[in-house]
């Protein structure tokens, strides 16, 4: 993925282009069952959950894209 596919990248294309894909994830459903499961706690402590989930599966990726990629997936189809 690029960073085409994000609506503002703040950082080199070398790490948007790290942003996986949802698709391409098994722990896809996981990270996404952790957000949710924690809407009722603060926004912020919803996504470090969902953070926490994608680095025990990407422990070697770097912390933006790490970031990115959670981002991304829990911001999908939503307005701002």
């Amino acid at each position: 993925m690029s960073c085409k596919f994000l609506a503002f990248c703040p950082v080199s294309s070398d790490v948007c282009s790290k942003v996986r894909k949802a698709s391409d994830c098994k722990c896809y459903k996981a990270v996404m069952r952790a957000f949710e499961e924690m809407l009722d706690e603060p926004r912020s402590v919803a996504f470090d959950a969902a953070l926490r989930v994608y680095r025990h599966h990407y422990p070697h990726d770097n912390k933006m894209a790490a970031h990115l990629t959670v981002d991304h997936w829990v911001n999908a189809g939503r307005v701002q």
